[in-house]
């Protein structure tokens, strides 16, 4: 029996909903917001966690005396958030600094090694880098390669860069190293 929209059919349950008007299910329209939690800040719990490790902190600075001076330290009221080392070095008598010493603090092509030999440094540094780069010598001669290639280079360079150093369209250095490649392996044949 074909089905016209209006008979319930046993196996499936058919039902005419024409004259029901449309529906969208959607949840976002059908259901309320739902409320987001929102942040008020540490509990009571963890402030009182902080005050008692505050308290265990001047409780400590009270009894033990500097390591290094072996003075005994000033009191505070409560422990000092921010630490800062420049002020144990300068309140510290036990530091001393030497002329030498007081001229490369300030300069920014000394450096310290962990020696303690003041080092002049190139002015390229990397940002992340707290000693001068160690140069190693060449341990091997030059081979007809690396001149053959030292050559391709300043030949693709000339063709791939403008005279003021930037790339020609279409240039990049995978580029001009690809076609330098390229320029070596002919030479070399």
């Amino acid at each position: 029996m074909p089905y016209d929209g209006t008979v319930e059919m046993d196996e499936f349950r058919f039902m005419d909903t024409r004259d029901r008007p449309e529906r969208d299910y959607r949840p976002d329209r059908d259901l309320p917001p739902r409320p987001r939690p929102q942040y008020s800040g540490p509990s009571s719990r963890q402030l009182e966690q902080e005050r008692q490790r505050q308290e265990q902190m001047a409780a400590y600075l009270a009894t033990n005396p500097d390591p290094i001076t072996g003075l005994p330290r000033p009191q505070y009221q409560q422990a000092p958030r921010i630490r800062n080392p420049l002020a144990d070095i300068v309140n510290n008598p036990a530091v001393t600094v030497t002329a030498a010493e007081v001229k490369a603090i300030n300069d920014p092509k000394k450096a310290m090694l962990p020696s303690g030999k003041i080092v002049k440094v190139p002015m390229q540094r990397s940002s992340f880098s707290m000693y001068p780069p160690i140069r190693s010598k060449r341990t091997r001669k030059k081979t007809k390669t690396d001149r053959t290639m030292s050559s391709c280079l300043k030949q693709a360079n000339a063709k791939g860069k403008l005279k003021n150093g930037k790339y020609r369209k279409g240039w990049d250095q995978s580029r001009i190293m690809t076609y330098a490649h390229k320029l070596c392996r002919k030479a070399m044949k």
